[in-house]
């Protein structure tokens, strides 16, 4: 068993090795999956899912789907290209959940020697979308922890519950869900690269904190990656005053992606809350005027904030974002819009460049960027080439700045001198959607290794 264990660490240690020294990991890259998750419709307006596609140079990409013909399709520069998915093929119904479903996952490739791509995934329905970045093979890992919202009852024949989705994308990967606040796990073996699992629980049971992870009993599984998909199939947020539904939907970051500062720009003339969840125990947060400890798994919630505003921890947290409810949403007053999340990205991963789409799909009115940067580089600041104005400076420490800006078009480029993060929303009657922009995740993106046995 000794000598099993060495073998088995030295080829870990190996992975480990070589995963860091990959550099240059985004959320730029050749091979991404992607899934549709259970939806909620609002009357019988039933959810569809695009998958977009952006590139910095001219390129192709081929999307894939089960039981149905590839789509290859040439992507110029700073051009957004829409891939039209079947729903038939893809989508996760909610008797399906807590069952392995073969070849139930979207995959998009590029070429050989191809210029790399970014990929954002689009559900939308009537007055029910939500959007995420999608991200490469390269930048996933190996422990997750689900971010999601407290639920509220089921709305009429609503499934209304959190949910959690595995997709494989290597064959015969082994993966543990461990719930937070109980004792409870599911082991699921994903047999296939693009099986996908999803768990839904038996009642409104809040998923955040719920660790997912590579379940290490098994010798292979130090080299194993997957994706991770959380959010709800509707909920609403923001209390008594929350009338209306809407999912939530995001690809969850790996934990070697965390960080440890984050800017939090509030959406423009809108309430928002927030949700910080630790990775490791004694995790000390300062978020909101407050300074809080967490454990593993656990979380911070605040609600109805208006003010941007930095959390700071002494270990690594994931930090999201939340839209209300269109009755509670406002600030002035009645406007538009409903719940969405987006998972933020941590100061220390910024970019400086993106092509990035903005999507009018299908009901929405506004969309707008909100942009986080050193108040050094904001003058260097591009959209398509043009300077922005507008920009202000965090209350709390004026070396940063921020802005918030609406956008018409559905595809456009943002660049600067330093780096910069970058989220898109966009809001409709009772409608809304938002997702990162994109992140560099080249500093601590690193494969896991095994707590192996050596008795």
């Amino acid at each position: 068993m000794k000598k099993w264990a060495l073998l088995l660490l030295l080829f870990c240690s190996y992975a480990l090795f070589n995963g860091v020294k990959a550099q240059n990991i985004s959320n730029e890259g050749t091979d991404f999956w992607v899934v549709f998750p259970t939806h909620d419709p609002s009357g019988n307006s039933y959810a569809n899912i695009t998958i977009y596609v952006t590139s910095k140079a001219a390129t192709e990409v081929t999307v894939s789907v089960p039981g149905q013909p590839a789509s290859t399709q040439s992507v110029l520069p700073n051009v957004a290209v829409p891939f039209q998915i079947p729903r038939s093929s893809v989508y996760i119904d909610s008797f399906d959940a807590g069952k392995v479903l073969s070849s139930r996952s979207i995959h998009i490739t590029v070429p050989a020697g191809r210029p790399k791509v970014a990929v954002y995934a689009h559900i939308f329905a009537g007055h029910r979308s939500a959007a995420t970045l999608i991200l490469p093979v390269e930048a996933l890992g190996q422990k997750y922890f689900s971010m999601n919202y407290t639920q509220g009852p089921q709305n009429g024949g609503s499934t209304s519950k959190n949910f959690i989705v595995l997709a494989a994308t290597e064959d015969d990967t082994h993966v543990v869900i461990r719930l937070q606040g109980t004792s409870a796990t599911r082991r699921v073996h994903l047999l296939k690269a693009g099986d996908v699992y999803e768990y839904l629980p038996s009642d409104s049971q809040d998923l955040t904190g719920s660790v997912v992870e590579i379940d290490t009993t098994f010798a292979n599984s130090c080299t194993k990656r997957f994706a991770v998909f959380s959010g709800s199939t509707s909920l609403r947020i923001g209390g008594s005053c929350a009338q209306s539904l809407d999912p939530l939907f995001q690809q969850l970051y790996p934990t070697t992606s965390w960080g440890k500062t984050y800017g939090i720009v509030p959406f423009i003339n809108r309430y928002y809350s927030l949700r910080v969840v630790a990775e490791e125990d004694n995790t000390t947060v300062e978020v909101n005027n407050q300074v809080v400890s967490l454990r593993a798994g656990e979380f911070y919630s605040a609600e109805f904030l208006t003010q941007p505003m930095f959390v700071k921890a002494n270990k690594n947290v994931s930090v999201a974002q939340y839209a209300l409810s269109q009755a509670c949403g406002n600030i002035s007053g009645r406007g538009i819009g409903d719940p969405d999340m987006v998972i933020l990205n941590p100061v220390e991963f910024n970019i400086k460049s993106v092509t990035m789409f903005s999507s009018s799909d299908q009901d929405i009115l506004e969309k707008y960027i909100n942009v986080f940067i050193k108040t050094s580089a904001v003058n260097s600041f591009r959209i398509d080439g043009r300077a922005v104005g507008g920009w202000q400076r965090m209350p709390s420490d004026p070396t940063y700045s921020y802005v918030q800006f609406s956008v018409i078009d559905n595809t456009f480029r943002l660049s600067a001198n330093d780096g910069f993060n970058v989220i898109a929303y966009g809001f409709g009657d009772t409608e809304s959607y938002a997702y990162s922009a994109g992140t560099n995740l080249a500093a601590n993106n690193f494969l896991l290794i095994n707590n192996a046995n050596t008795k």
